[in-house]
């Protein structure tokens, strides 16, 4: 590797890149990081600042520049970004104009720190020689930021887990863009929204699952019918032998009605995945407003606690109920 990057950081995991480093330059904004790293992610870690002002190659462009700071403003409650060179309230852990730490390592040091730390993949525990890496709970947004007159404070007391994904996502979405992508309402969506305690859209997406679930019951009791005239220790060819030679014995309408559900199944998935982060949004703000106007100061901890956060037994509930209920319903009728 050329010395050209010695010093800078991979915007992946965050750690030093030294001279004999391979590093790979991401085309579009020329963040540096580790061939490894960027294969593992597949697209470049600051990714996510592509087209807007915080682009790697325009924030690392940027010097501090001092000539616009009058007496007034350059008080001792101020200071001074090492990135971005925007004047920011002093004490405050993170730059909420571009995410830099201003109390790392490298707080003082313009061009050290790495983007990405309000990314998917930020909480990445280690920097630069095993130390640990400060993580912006509010993902680089103001505590006083407001989407949909909700402070970003509060939104990160409600949310309590990932916050530093789900605060900037919700700031992005807006009655015009109610679009993402959550890979774990895609992968998970019942229990992702019942572990994230937004008990309606949960409900009925269980519902919708719990339904496309029967449709495979015709094909499973057809199977089961035809592996009940194979001999003891039949094997899997075995099995697939009698299938094919049975296959109109089965019939179309078993199949289909199967391909059908698996085809339903995927578009659920889908809409979660895409309109989830949307949901839950909807469902925070909507539940922090109701808090804050009926709950007292003294209480608001305790509402946040019952009505926000996460719940993993609602999560295991919801997987169990799910995974177990085609299996009792085949015992049933089988």
């Amino acid at each position: 590797m050329s010395n050209l990057y010695e010093g800078k950081t991979c915007q992946i995991c965050h750690s030093y890149l030294f001279d004999d480093d391979d590093v790979v330059v991401c085309p579009t904004c020329g963040a540096p990081q580790h061939r490894d790293c960027y294969n593992s992610l597949g697209h470049c870690g600051a990714e996510s600042y592509h087209g807007t002002e915080r682009q790697y190659d325009k924030v690392a462009n940027q010097t501090v520049d001092t000539s616009n700071i009058s007496p007034e403003n350059s008080k001792e409650d101020n200071t001074i970004c090492s990135r971005c060179g925007r004047l920011v309230i002093k004490g405050t852990f993170f730059c909420p104009y571009c995410g830099n730490s201003l109390n790392g390592p490298n707080g003082n040091q313009p061009g050290n720190q790495p983007l990405g730390n309000t990314g998917q993949f930020s909480g990445f525990p280690f920097g630069a020689g095993f130390a640990p890496m400060p993580v912006d709970p509010l993902g680089g947004v103001s505590p006083d930021a407001t989407t949909d007159d909700v402070k970003a404070s509060d939104i990160k007391e409600f949310v309590a887990v990932n916050t530093q994904r789900y605060i900037p996502k919700f700031f992005t979405l807006s009655k015009e863009k109610k679009t993402s992508w959550n890979w774990a309402a895609f992968l998970f969506p019942h229990g992702w929204l019942f572990y994230r305690k937004d008990f309606k859209p949960a409900i009925l997406v269980s519902i919708l699952m719990l339904a496309i679930s029967i449709t495979s019951l015709p094909l499973n009791i057809a199977i089961s019918s035809i592996a009940g005239t194979l001999p003891l220790g039949y094997t899997q060819l075995d099995m697939a032998n009698a299938l094919i030679a049975n296959i109109n014995t089965i019939g179309l309408f078993p199949i289909l009605l199967t391909l059908v559900g698996a085809v339903v199944s995927l578009t659920v998935r889908i809409i979660c995945g895409i309109y989830g982060d949307w949901w839950y949004k909807q469902f925070t703000i909507e539940s922090i407003k109701s808090i804050n106007s009926n709950s007292l100061q003294e209480d608001r901890a305790a509402a946040f606690s019952k009505k926000g956060r996460v719940s993993t037994l609602w999560l295991f509930i919801a997987v169990l109920a799910i995974s177990w209920f085609p299996t009792i319903i085949n015992m049933i009728i089988i």
